[in-house]
Parts: C-alpha cells; sequence; structure tokens
C-alpha cells in the first residue's frame, strides 16, 4: 500500500509540473460550473439547451466549456469562431463523434460503422446529389412519384384535415425512399420513423427507460429493413433500387457487419436523408401559413412563373430541370426556405479535434482545443441573434434573403449570416437535393391547393406559432400539433376535369 502511494506522488511529481505549464501556456475557455460529476450540465442543457446556451454565453462569454455525461464540450457562440471551425484550413477536425452518436442512438449500431460511414459511404453521397449530373438523374423520378403521392391528398370530394408533420413527412418520406430504394421499400415504417425523429434525444440520454416508446420504435424499424433486405437482395443489388443505393448497400455487405447493423446503417442515412428536410419543409410551411401576406406573395410568384415558364401547365413544370427553381427565378421562395434554415436550425454536428489547434475568434481572441477534444458551434444563436423573438420564435421576414439591383446594397447589410447548410469540408452533402425536394413540394401544394392552418382547437393560426422543441439538436421540432384544411384549386379542379389528370 505504502509502495503504491510512493508511486502515485512521484507520478504526480513528475506530470504535473508539465499539466501546470501546458494549462498556463493554453488555459482554454471557461468552464460552465456543475454539481454532479459525469451527469455535468446535461440535465439543464436537455430541457432546453437554447435557453440554457444563452444564459451561458451571456455569464461566460462567447465560449466556454460544458461537461456533458463525461464529455467535455467547448461551445462556440461567436460568428468569426464558427466561421474559421467550419474553414477547417488545417484539417483539424473531423465529425467522427457527431456520426458515431448518430449510429449508435438512431441506427442502434454496435460495432465501429462510422469510418464506413465517412470514408466510403458519404462520397458515394456526395457524388449522387450534386447538382449537375446526379441531380439531374434523380429530379425526375422524385417530381413523378411525389406527384401520385401528393395527389392522394384528394379534396376533390371536400376540405381534408390532416396533421401537418404527418402531411408534410409522409408525402416526403415516401417519395424520397422509393426514388432512393425502389418501390418494395417498406415505406409503412414512417409513423415509427416519426416517432424515432421527434424523439431522437431520448436515445442520447443516460436513462433507458424513458426511451422506452422511442426505442420500441427503432427496434422495429429495424427488424423490418433486415426483412426489406434480405428480401431483396438479390446478392449484387437491392431489386428495384437506384444506383446510389445499390453501390452504398455493397460496401456495407462487403464490411460484414451484422445484419442488425446493416439494417442500422441504412436507418441512419435515412434519417440523415429525411429528418432535417422534413422539419425544415414543416416550418416553411407554417410560417407561410400563418402569415396571410406572405403567403400570397409566394403564390404569386409561384403563379406567375408557373404561367410565364411553363405555359400554367403542372406537367410541363415537373419535366424541367432543377437549375429553374433557382433563385433567379423563384427569388422569394428561395429567401423563404434560408429565411426558415435562420430561424430553426439550433446547432451543427458535434466536431472532434484531431490534434491540439486553435480557433481565432472575437478581436484577435483563440480558444485552444487539445486533440481529442470536442466542440459544438451554436450556429443557431448566431442566426438569430439580430432579431427580436415573439413567444419563442424569431420573426420571419419573408424577403430577407432577396437582392435586386436597386435594394442590394441596403439589404446586404441586413442580412445575418447563414449556415443552413454548415460549411467548409462538412458541409451539407445532400444540399442540392434538399432544396429540390422542398421547392418541388411547396410548389406542387400552392399551386394546387388552398390550405389553412388550424391549431389543436381547430382555430385558424394567424400571426403566431407554438414555440419549438428546445430539447433536439439540428432542425427544430415542433412543440405542439399543427393541422392544415386543404381543398383542390378551382382552377386545377376544373383543369384536371377536362385533362382527366390525377392533379
Amino acid at each position: 500500500m505504502i509502495a503504491l502511494v510512493v508511486i502515485w506522488i512521484i507520478v504526480l511529481a513528475t506530470f504535473f509540473p508539465v499539466l501546470l505549464s501546458r494549462w498556463r501556456l493554453h488555459p482554454g475557455p471557461p468552464t460552465v460550473p456543475y454539481i454532479l460529476p459525469w451527469v455535468g450540465v446535461a440535465i439543464e442543457y436537455g430541457r432546453n439547451s437554447v435557453e440554457f446556451l444563452s444564459r451561458c454565453q451571456e455569464r461566460f462569454g462567447p465560449v466556454f466549456n460544458v461537461l456533458v455525461t463525461g464529455f467535455k464540450i467547448t461551445i462556440i457562440c461567436d460568428e468569426e469562431g464558427i466561421k474559421n471551425a467550419f474553414r477547417d484550413r488545417t484539417r483539424a477536425f473531423r465529425t467522427y463523434a457527431g456520426h458515431q452518436q448518430v449510429l449508435r442512438a438512431i441506427g442502434g449500431v454496435k460495432g465501429d460503422a462510422v469510418h464506413l460511414m465517412n470514408d466510403q459511404l458519404f462520397p458515394i453521397i456526395a457524388r449522387s446529389f450534386t447538382m449537375s449530373d446526379g441531380l439531374a438523374s434523380i429530379a425526375p423520378r422524385f417530381n413523378e412519384i411525389l406527384t401520385t403521392v401528393v395527389a392522394k391528398q384528394d379534396a376533390d370530394s371536400g376540405p381534408s384535415h390532416l396533421p401537418l408533420n404527418s402531411f408534410v413527412g409522409q408525402c416526403l418520406f415516401e417519395t424520397t425512399s422509393r426514388v432512393v430504394f425502389g418501390d418494395k421499400f417498406p415505406t409503412s415504417i414512417y409513423p415509427d420513423f416519426e416517432t424515432l425523429d421527434s424523439q431522437f434525444a431520448l436515445l442520447t440520454a443516460p436513462i433507458p427507460f424513458l426511451a422506452r416508446k422511442v426505442v420500441k420504435s427503432r427496434d422495429r424499424i429495424v427488424r423490418l429493413l433486415m426483412v426489406y433486405i434480405d428480401g431483396f437482395w438479390t446478392g449484387s443489388s437491392l431489386e428495384g433500387a437506384s444506383p446510389m443505393a445499390n453501390e452504398m448497400f455493397s460496401l456495407i455487405r462487403e464490411a460484414g457487419l451484422p445484419s442488425s447493423d446493416e439494417a442500422g446503417v441504412l436507418l441512419s442515412f435515412m434519417w440523415g436523408l429525411h429528418s432535417n428536410t422534413i422539419n425544415t419543409t414543416y416550418w416553411l410551411f407554417a410560417y407561410l401559413l400563418s402569415d396571410r401576406a406572405s403567403f400570397k406573395r409566394i403564390r404569386d410568384e409561384i403563379d406567375s412563373n408557373m404561367n410565364t415558364m411553363f405555359g400554367g401547365d403542372i406537367n410541363t413544370f415537373l419535366a424541367s430541370p432543377p437549375p429553374d427553381l433557382g433563385s433567379v427565378h423563384f427569388p422569394l421562395m428561395d429567401s423563404a426556405i434560408k429565411e426558415t434554415l435562420r430561424l430553426t436550425i439550433l446547432m451543427s454536428s458535434l466536431r472532434e479535434a484531431q490534434k491540439d489547434t486553435e480557433i481565432p475568434y472575437g478581436d484577435g481572441k483563440r480558444a485552444f482545443i487539445c486533440k481529442g477534444g470536442l466542440i459544438l458551434l451554436n450556429v443557431g444563436a448566431i442566426q438569430r441573434r439580430s432579431c427580436e423573438l415573439e413567444e419563442g420564435l424569431a420573426h420571419f421576414r419573408i424577403d430577407r434573403y432577396v437582392l435586386d439591383q436597386t435594394q442590394a446594397h441596403n439589404l446586404a447589410s441586413e442580412q445575418p449570416s447563414f449556415f443552413g447548410f454548415g460549411g467548409g469540408a462538412h458541409m451539407c452533402k445532400g444540399r442540392y437535393y434538399a432544396l429540390h425536394q422542398v421547392k418541388v413540394f411547396l410548389i406542387l401544394c400552392i399551386s394546387l391547393f388552398d390550405m389553412v392552418l388550424l391549431d389543436e382547437t381547430g382555430k385558424e393560426c394567424q400571426g403566431s406559432l407554438p414555440p419549438p422543441d428546445p430539447t433536439i439538436p439540428g432542425i427544430a421540432r415542433p412543440s405542439e400539433q399543427l393541422f392544415i384544411r386543404m381543398e383542390k384549386r378551382e382552377i386545377y379542379r376544373e383543369s384536371s376535369t377536362e385533362s382527366g389528370t390525377s392533379v
């Protein structure tokens, strides 16, 4: 026993001066106080991350450390610091930790499949969703399937009353799942997927019994995906799947993962493919439908372009190439999507330092991050900071990102920074496809239907929305149910009757 104490004294005497000198050279950001070891500030952070980080920023400045379930994380709330972290010119950071968290929480993956996801699958995704060849090959199939899916919401017989999140989610989930994986894919898993997405935070919590419902949903999805894979894997491809999906799944098969982990990796990819797009589209519809003036302006823009560019014909629009839907022809729609992302994105993904590094921020300050350290970029605080908060949501201004020749100088000075798709080497790989989904879906719905936003009591929502759920990272989730009342627009009711089309 005495010998052990002596050894510890020698170790401390040897290394403490080194550690002390290292701390003096790189004292690091201040640490938010906590009471419980290991747990740290996890409870306060999980209860309302937006308010908690705002209070910490006021007290400790734009860069500070927090302890969350054993992990020390440096939170960066400074615009220059966030930009420098995104640029990452020395390749000091990797998203390994964040992706590992997703694979374990969303996919239930027990092994280490992060290298497979980062090094082999992501390059395929980036290549397949490029604005040029990749998106051009996917868009026609997406447009075709989406039209049939939206047509299921048949309002010819009178108004239909639908939950907004289910309407948006079911349409986009079914369409993209069939585009990527083919018509054999079990899109019936969507209700469980919706539960999984809305309760994602519980899967990362250190208290397992809180996550019973969402774990059951995840396990049901994994089992159905295992059945899908076993039933439609031909030995070299998934029957009916896209080239991208087959290339990805061939690599998954070559990795020799257990079948449950194969399904888990597939589910994690699906979550990344669907979650942010569905939630962004939900908020876009909610913002537009809660403001009659904004809704009228964007409908006027869409109707005008439908007539001048596509001759008032939905089928001509659906056959158009993706660049026709850009900011040149649809500046208000493009601005509305950016404004929605600006207001609803909460946090970027977790990044891990691969070596000792520093992040410049503020007025010549530098935050030291040691090798293995984790950082989280609080992009939501930067994007919302210049706006007044109203009932938990910052003010939505539909034309905030619209620039023209006469207004460019004035509007540019008012525009906040935009980090909607991240930045640098880790910018969202599927951003072009995500934008295409949102735009085509919005144009279809606004062109075909008259829509009214309703609250849980059936009362029309105008001027305000329920606050978002602050407990889930990424894009904010709704905290209360909203509904839409839909009815086919008269001009399309008449044209579809005359032409015999389904829309």
